[in-house]
């Protein structure tokens, strides 16, 4: 039952405070060495049993927070739409609203790459997100007229 010195310490000092609350009693027992000895075993495997709980409760509240298998799938073929319809986006949407989105460029940066003017970069910035959004808009219409209840 190995136990790191930080551990046995505190274990030697829980046994110490045991021993002190108990010092009216002491006189009974005929081995002050065995008192000792079994106070400090079962502090030792107390400490077990709680570090063991404690690891079973994080482990369930982290598998708890795992999204389960159907909403990994959704998760995967949203992924796989918004992608499909990035791609239909003309170059130059698809480019300045990378550039915006991704890698949150400002306007004037993106104009400066781009080779256009900030108000360009602004409106085709606007019509790549209008066009998701009304592309969104019709998938999740046709989502809620095939679901059946």
């Amino acid at each position: 039952m190995g136990i790191d010195t930080m551990t046995a310490d505190d274990v030697a000092q829980d046994v110490m405070l045991k021993l002190w609350t108990m010092k009216e009693e002491l006189s009974r027992y005929r081995s002050l060495q065995a008192v000792v000895c079994t106070m400090a075993k079962h502090i030792v495997i107390d400490g077990k049993r709680q570090k063991t709980t404690d690891q079973l409760t994080d482990d369930m509240l982290v598998m708890s927070q795992l999204p389960s298998p159907h909403e990994r799938l959704e998760v995967l073929e949203d992924d796989q739409w918004l992608r499909k319809r990035l791609d239909a986006l003309p170059s130059k949407q698809h480019a300045v609203l990378r550039l915006r989105q991704v890698e949150h460029k400002s306007y004037e940066e993106i104009a400066k790459l781009a080779g256009i003017e900030v108000t360009s970069a602004r409106t085709l910035v606007a019509r790549a997100r209008k066009a998701l959004l009304e592309e969104f808009k019709q998938k999740t219409n046709n989502e809620q007229r095939t679901t059946t209840y």
